[in-house]
């Protein structure tokens, strides 16, 4: 009767060891590449705890869509749509939390300096949660702490 409390335990353990994220979900079963391609909404921006949701969504659009390269089958694309200009980015999991980003300007190479999401320096992006409906970063860039929240449309 005993050995049957153990179960509980061993599974918790089990499962809470496999938890990727610090936000969850605790098990998926989609793999990270069909929970991150698709096209993303931004609902959350703040850096330092700021609120700049507005300000990112005028400069370089609420919507962002997530592709898998076909040519080198570890990197996405990420293409930022609806403000001033379109903002095209690079990156690749460097682990399971963890992805390296660089973004590029599509307009003739120009870079603008604007935090995370638009420059010409590598950041790294902490995944906290990534869910089919659901994305939760976070990225130190310049002295500033950044969350970033998506949902997919």
């Amino acid at each position: 009767m005993k050995k049957l409390y153990l179960i509980p335990l061993v599974t918790a353990i089990l499962f809470s060891a496999c938890k990727k994220y610090k936000e969850g979900p605790l098990i998926s079963f989609r793999s990270v590449e069909k929970r991150i391609t698709g096209t993303w909404q931004i609902t959350e921006f703040t850096g330092n705890g700021i609120d700049s949701l507005q300000y990112y969504n005028d400069s370089c659009g609420a919507n962002v869509n997530i592709k898998k390269r076909e040519v080198d089958s570890d990197e996405y694309d990420m293409l930022f749509k609806g403000g001033q200009k379109n903002i095209y980015g690079r990156f690749h999991f460097e682990n399971f939390d963890k992805i390296r980003v660089l973004f590029r300007s599509h307009e003739n190479g120009n870079f603008r300096f604007m935090g995370p999401i638009i420059s010409d320096i590598e950041s790294y992006w902490e995944v906290l949660r990534l869910k089919k409906n659901e994305l939760k970063i976070s990225v130190d860039f310049n002295n500033i702490s950044y969350k970033i929240s998506f949902k997919r449309i």
